[in-house]
């Protein structure tokens, strides 16, 4: 029996209404946030993961920042 992983990954760049880009990351198992200077962003992400639920987005999923 062959078992089949399912993978998918969803890289965004974003911006703010400032101008500044920051990119996030979707894969199945993780969210990432980097290259960003504000420290807004990432509760700007996570206030926009509890405004969705249907994300899946929840404090049980890594969360990593990687400053670039």
């Amino acid at each position: 029996m062959t078992v089949v992983r399912t993978v998918f990954s969803v890289p965004l760049t974003c911006h703010t209404d400032t101008g500044e880009l920051y990119n996030v990351g979707f894969k199945r198992d993780k969210v990432s946030l980097s290259s960003y200077e504000s420290d807004t962003i990432p509760a700007t992400i996570d206030t926009w993961a509890d405004y969705y639920p249907g994300t899946g987005i929840t404090p049980s999923y890594h969360f990593s920042e990687v400053m670039i």
